[in-house]
């Protein structure tokens, strides 16, 4: 039975992508994440039947929430004691975002894809940590914690596919949804 290592996640804008490159240095042991690999990640499959994937597809195209504007506001760490092995950026409480994460599961749990057992925590991975010193962290995070993003549109989302390999991660999109424009 052939697998697919799958989530669902947005894009981020190209402004987005401009901003978190420009504080991508200056910390000790981090492994920065490239433009091709961020987004914010909806949901986590895992590996997944090339069959059920197709049924996953099929369902999310269900999936009806209207399109929506994202700021992404702050700077963090996992976990937040103890060492430290991820950086990442995050975005403003959106209804609109946990709306589309709510009709996002209820379709998934219609195709008897249960739910999570963690709570939804809207994030985008900046870099990944080996060896960071004690206090970079927080150096970091005082130096980059003001910066601007504007915010952009959420006009869709993506079923991703993840080929893991010794040069790290390759993510392809296998669909895409549009989300609702509302009347004007």
């Amino acid at each position: 039975m052939k697998l697919q290592r799958l989530f669902i996640a947005l894009e981020l804008s190209e402004a987005a992508q401009d901003a978190l490159d420009s504080i991508s240095v200056g910390l000790p042991g981090a492994r920065w994440v490239g433009r091709r690999l961020r987004h914010l990640t909806m949901r986590f499959l895992g590996e997944v039947p090339v069959e059920i994937s197709r049924a996953i597809g099929n369902g999310l195209a269900t999936v009806k929430s209207p399109t929506f504007q994202l700021r992404m506001k702050g700077i963090g760490w996992f976990p937040p004691r103890g060492m430290p092995h991820v950086v990442w950026g995050g975005v403003e409480e959106n209804d609109y975002l946990l709306l589309l994460k709510l009709n996002i599961d209820q379709a998934l749990r219609q195709l008897g894809i249960a739910g999570e057992s963690r709570s939804f925590f809207p994030h985008i991975t900046i870099a990944r940590l080996k060896g960071t010193p004690p206090g970079a962290l927080e150096e970091y995070r005082d130096q980059n914690q003001a910066i601007t993003i504007a915010p952009f549109e959420v006009a869709g989302f993506h079923l991703f596919s993840s080929v893991l390999s010794s040069r790290g991660a390759a993510h392809r999109i296998e669909k895409s949804f549009l989300l609702e424009r509302p009347d004007s």
